[in-house]
């Protein structure tokens, strides 16, 4: 277990020294405040949810013998099984992304992790406590239906924790070898493009470690619309009351919300972004 949060610390401090000297885009707000909240969202969440995050892995070990699983069948050789569990649990990270974004009660929750009006691996922490604990149940559950391989459970989590700093990082990669990465998992380049305050943009590029997902179900998105020196990150909605302290994010989803993405799991919603953003254009 120690091995484990060694390891995402290194992830952590790699990503952040990269990022500092070669950034792909600057910040306008300080930063150690931004990350001084992050870090301290991302302790409640550890403590309230480090059974939580335990669990899957406790359920995966409960249910191993389950007649009733899908990926517990001793007729299919390991290696199958958990390369089939590691790829289905991430498909549930995208669901559970997709019905974050499509259902207004859950969105309330999501916002939070929205409302960051810059994107670096800090990001990836800033997530409201309430969610933490509706996505990793109804992950549990999954798991339990599917009864996956312990490894596969522990490759996944592990794999998103990895790759949730590395998605949100504000990094350079030279362009040909982003998009040779593109094609087996989520780049910055790609996730960028779901936190531009652009509704159609946020309903697009749901997927957690690999981008398979939303090429497959229609909600891929190769590029934001806007170029650099236009391009806004955040929620349209809260462009004159940002949250700027802890406790406006804790008490931010009980206050009031914007609508919710998407309204079905059926595909991107398309809207009219000059309409919905006409000063996204002024200098």
């Amino acid at each position: 277990m120690q091995r484990y949060w060694d390891v995402l610390l290194i992830a952590f401090i790699a990503i952040a020294l990269w990022e500092s000297f070669s950034p792909r885009r600057e910040t306008t707000r300080p930063t150690l405040r931004r990350w001084g909240q992050h870090w301290i969202l991302s302790g409640i969440d550890t403590a309230i949810g480090l059974l939580l995050r335990l669990t899957p892995v406790v359920i995966a070990a409960a249910v191993a013998d389950s007649p009733y699983g899908v990926l517990n069948r001793s007729f299919l050789p390991l290696p199958v099984r958990v390369v089939a569990g590691v790829l289905l649990l991430d498909f549930v990270r995208y669901v559970q992304h997709r019905g974050l974004h499509a259902v207004s009660v859950f969105w309330r929750l999501h916002q939070v992790h929205h409302s960051d009006e810059h994107f670096d691996l800090t990001t990836g922490l800033r997530f409201h406590p309430a969610e933490t604990v509706v996505t990793h149940l109804s992950y549990a559950a999954v798991v339990a239906l599917l009864a996956p391989p312990v490894v596969a459970v522990v490759i996944a989590d592990f794999g998103l924790m990895i790759q949730n700093f590395f998605a949100h990082a504000n990094i350079r990669l030279p362009r040909r070898l982003e998009h040779r990465l593109r094609l087996f998992m989520v780049t910055p380049e790609m996730h960028r493009v779901h936190h531009t305050v652009r509704r159609e943009e946020q309903n697009a590029n749901f997927g957690a470690i690999f981008p398979f997902w939303d090429r497959l179900c229609r909600t891929y998105r190769a590029a934001p619309a806007d170029a650099d020196e236009y391009l806004r990150f955040g929620l349209s909605y809260l462009r004159d009351g940002q949250p700027r302290t802890l406790a406006a994010l804790l008490r931010m989803p009980f206050i009031g919300t914007g609508p919710a993405v998407g309204r079905t799991l059926s595909g991107p919603r398309r809207i009219s972004t000059e309409h919905d953003f006409p000063t996204l254009r002024e200098k």
